[in-house]
């Protein structure tokens, strides 16, 4: 197989490369020096580089496409919940990233990085925003309303669509592969609601109206410093099968985090450390295990109200 040359450096293959994500996670890697071959469903006339065309629910197809690669960054997935049936959702994101993780096992790909979801921690909400289901209302036990903050990882997740279903047993796929003897690292980047900058006034809103959003318990993260993580996780000294919460250092809000947590979940707990505004989604092991660092905050950017 041949490859593009944009660079020196490992041969990353970046799957759906049309997507939301992408453009800012594609950039990082070149400008750190990254072979980059991209894939999707359709031509990207916008790729840099080579591109290949798959359907990722193809073993034979993802088989062909991953070979030669020391990592694959794996973004293609049916993004969220809602617009698609949910039993669609749940297959294409599910088939997908076996053959990806089945693929690059027996491939000797050293590192999949892929995109998982804050949202797996679920929602004290009660709706349910996608077809399918026959009330689309959660029972009272099923919502997730936080006991103690910020979640870490160790903390059992919630998800309350298939869309996040799917991220949730990704992640246990991941494990589950290297029980069977892999020498693949499986790294779930669980990124907050991924904001590029000229999307930072859309939070205005969420000042006004707090509840709108408190699902997600108010976290982002700048796309820079999402494909800074990514870049970061390629790099990285780590084996097995690992998860990271990947948020901004604060919430997208103009109030302290702990009086949100206790106007809107008054049974919790709060951690000692929390900084004034800072993400109730711990990026600790992240910055640990990673050495991440985020640089971005709309704080540096925008003016409170």
């Amino acid at each position: 197989m041949s490859y593009f040359k944009t660079g020196t450096g490992r041969r990353v293959l970046v799957t759906g490369s049309a997507g939301f994500a992408a453009p800012g996670i594609i950039k990082e890697l070149l400008e750190a020096g990254y072979w980059v071959t991209t894939s999707d469903r359709e031509l990207d006339p916008n790729s840099p580089g080579r591109h290949i065309v798959a359907d990722l629910c193809n073993f034979g197809e993802v088989t062909e496409l991953v070979e030669g690669f020391d990592t694959i960054v794996h973004l293609a997935a049916t993004r969220m919940a809602g617009v698609r049936p949910a039993s669609a959702t749940f297959e294409n994101n599910m088939i997908s990233t076996y053959n990806i993780f089945r693929a690059a096992s027996m491939m000797g790909v050293r590192r999949v990085i892929w995109a998982s979801s804050c949202g797996i921690m679920g929602s004290p909400m009660g709706d349910i925003s996608e077809t399918g289901w026959a009330s689309g209302v959660l029972r009272p036990e099923a919502r997730a309303v936080p006991t103690k903050l910020p979640y870490v990882e160790e903390d059992d997740p919630r998800p309350m669509t298939t869309y996040h279903t799917s991220k949730v047993m990704c992640e246990w796929l991941a494990k589950q592969t290297q029980l069977w003897g892999t020498d693949t690292t499986f790294v779930s980047l669980r990124y907050g609601n991924m904001c590029y900058p000229e999307m930072y006034e859309e939070f205005r809103y969420s000042w006004a109206h707090p509840e709108a959003r408190f699902y997600h318990l108010w976290n982002y993260v700048d796309m820079r410093d999402a494909a800074q993580a990514c870049r970061l996780a390629i790099e990285a000294d780590i084996k097995g099968a690992q998860e990271y919460f990947i948020t901004a250092e604060d919430t997208f809000m103009n109030v302290p985090s702990r009086d949100l947590v206790k106007q809107y979940f008054p049974g919790a707990t709060v951690n000692n450390e929390l900084a004034e505004y800072g993400t109730l989604l711990s990026i600790d092991k992240a910055r640990r295990e990673l050495g991440y660092a985020p640089k971005y905050s709309w704080r540096n950017v925008m003016e409170l109200d």
